[in-house]
């Protein structure tokens, strides 16, 4: 039985920017986080808005990027521009404390579901917060795991991405 979840996978998307010729670079990953816009307590009916996680340093300075996604029949995968900047204004969110290199851009799931894009969202409810850790009993020398595209590898075909496990080495 494996310990991590499969369906995380289908969160992870791999973020390229485009070289000439038509060649695209790796250069990080992005994570398909759902944030609840209904407090609704039957989470079947819960709705979520889909927003794509990143570090701020990949958005910055950009005007457009691209995601690729797998595709629904398995066979290939799917890029999409993302536009960061039309004219002059920024479409994209940072965290307000600037030491925080965490940025976050609104992602459409009719969107994807209408390009047979193979998606998934991690929820907000999934998420650990240091004031939570001793409540949901997160502490040091428990295991997790870690994800995405280390060094852009990522698969030619597919959105391979490494899942390496660790151990929560420090909490402050």
């Amino acid at each position: 039985m494996a310990l991590f979840n499969k369906q995380f996978l289908k969160a992870i998307v791999l973020i390229e920017r485009q070289l000439p010729e038509n060649k695209f670079q790796s250069i990080a990953t992005g994570f398909l986080v759902g944030f609840a816009v209904n407090n609704e307590s039957d989470l079947s009916k819960r709705q979520y808005r889909i927003f794509l996680l990143t570090n701020r340093h990949v958005f910055s300075g950009q005007d457009q990027l691209w995601v690729r996604f797998d595709k629904k029949d398995l066979q290939n995968t799917a890029r999409f521009p993302i536009q960061l900047k039309i004219k002059e204004e920024i479409k994209w969110l940072a965290h307000k404390d600037e030491k925080v290199d965490l940025a976050m851009l609104t992602i459409s799931p009719d969107f994807l579901n209408q390009n047979a894009v193979d998606w998934s969202f991690i929820n907000e409810e999934m998420f650990a917060y240091p004031e939570k850790f001793e409540e949901i009993g997160i502490e040091l020398g428990d295991s997790i795991f870690l994800t995405g595209f280390p060094l852009g590898i990522s698969g030619n075909e597919r959105n391979y991405a490494i899942v390496r496990s660790g151990t929560v080495a420090r909490i402050d």
